[in-house]
């Protein structure tokens, strides 16, 4: 098994400095940085679209490091085909490498996602408790966590217990 040396995580929309060194035409920084990576996450890489500067350095990068086989994760709100302004040659490698539509989880889904957290932070809540928060949040898992981390924060604040009765009144029921 190949031990990771380098994890880089890019989140495209909210970085400033690879913002700035594209904008500035810095590209070097980016290569010297990036190009070394066992493993490449980059989030919503939709708004690389159409920042032709941007796509041509990555390009370079996504074979740099492709012909290294590292790995390469990108995150995006549509799939490659739907985004406009990019490149073709950058669709047709995002499109063959796996592809998978996460959706928003299904009720079960969310209550065994809301039975892991409880555990994570060292709670319980009765079923009847986990679906009625279930049945109250359905967009999806970092929604769903909020909501718990709220509910459990005020139980604890106000001294309640966690009765159906007092998650109800919680939620606004």
């Amino acid at each position: 098994m190949k031990k990771i040396q380098r994890l880089i995580s890019i989140t495209i929309k909210h970085n400033l400095g690879i913002r700035s060194w594209f904008q500035t035409k810095q590209f070097g920084i980016f290569r010297s940085r990036y190009r070394g990576a066992d493993i490449l996450l980059i989030d919503d890489i939709q708004f690389f679209s159409g920042r032709e500067g941007t796509q041509e350095e990555f390009f370079h990068t996504f074979n740099e490091l492709s012909s290294k086989n590292s790995q390469i994760v990108i995150t995006s709100d549509r799939p490659p085909y739907e985004i406009a302004k990019l490149e073709d040659r950058l669709k047709s490698r995002f499109q063959g490498g796996l592809m998978v539509d996460i959706q928003i989880p299904d009720f079960d889904t969310r209550v065994a996602i809301l039975k892991n957290k409880c555990a994570e932070h060292s709670s319980f809540l009765e079923e009847s408790c986990l679906n009625m928060i279930a049945a109250s949040v359905e967009t999806n898992a970092r929604d769903l966590e909020g909501k718990l981390i709220q509910i459990l924060q005020s139980l604890k604040t106000k001294n309640l217990p966690p009765t159906e009765e007092n998650i109800r009144v919680l939620l606004g029921k």
